[in-house]
């Protein structure tokens, strides 16, 4: 269980965040830091894409074995109009162009829960949901074991709906792959933050804070050990 946030100030604008990986249809897809007025952390991850599928994932959590379970939380909009227009997250996600594979969710004229599987596309729920040009949306999907789950909602975090969107359950990805975000013929979308929770931790929408480091007297060492990896793994 670990939880993992960024608000992409930590990178240099104008460039690729140094650990994100472009993933499928690399050669159509630029994503940079770039300057967004009300960004929570002032900046923003640029993804335009100009052709079909595109993901861009985040390496820090390439290496957590819990990652085939994850909540995924962030705050998107999309800048211009084009084609389909579906813009989200994406999850298990493994393999080249032609046999990828992985769930992705996303918001357009729909929230709409997909899947490639082995480079063969399908889509297996879907719902209602008109999602405008310059608006912010937040995007909140769960993928725990063959349970599927996302919402979406505009305003700010307090207007969450208590209700998913969408509830189904799909049993043909399983195991760990790439997290991050999805993107299908949007043209320029513009993600604020990414939240991710592993192995049924909740995804933050703020930075994680992981708990004292230094023992105060070595009678009291392990208690304090215990207490800091509580914070991180537990949330």
């Amino acid at each position: 269980m670990a939880q993992y946030f960024t608000d992409f100030s930590e990178y240099t604008a104008g460039s690729q965040p140094s650990d994100f990986t472009e993933r499928w249809d690399t050669a159509a897809v630029t994503a940079t830091v770039e300057t967004v007025s009300g960004a929570a952390g002032g900046v923003a991850l640029r993804f335009v894409s100009g052709g079909g599928p595109a993901a861009i994932s985040w390496d820090e959590i390439d290496s957590d074995s819990d990652r085939d379970d994850v909540e995924i939380l962030t705050r998107i909009r999309r800048t211009t109009s084009t084609g389909l227009n579906s813009m989200g997250v994406l999850a298990r996600a493994v393999n080249l162009e032609a046999t990828r594979t992985g769930y992705f969710s996303t918001i357009s004229v729909s929230l709409k829960t997909d899947r490639y599987l082995n480079g063969g596309y399908s889509s297996f729920s879907d719902t209602s949901f008109a999602a405008s040009i310059e608006v912010w949306y937040y995007v909140r999907a769960r993928f725990n074991g063959t349970n599927v789950k996302l919402k979406a909602w505009s305003g700010d975090l307090v207007d969450e709906p208590s209700d998913w969107g969408i509830e189904t359950t799909n049993s043909d990805i399983s195991g760990a792959g790439w997290v991050g975000f999805f993107n299908f013929n949007s043209g320029t979308v513009e993600y604020d933050f990414l939240g991710v929770g592993t192995n049924g931790d909740t995804a933050p929408s703020s930075a994680v804070i992981l708990g004292p480091n230094t023992p105060i007297n070595l009678s009291v060492t392990n208690l304090l050990a215990t207490s800091a990896r509580l914070t991180w793994e537990q949330g």
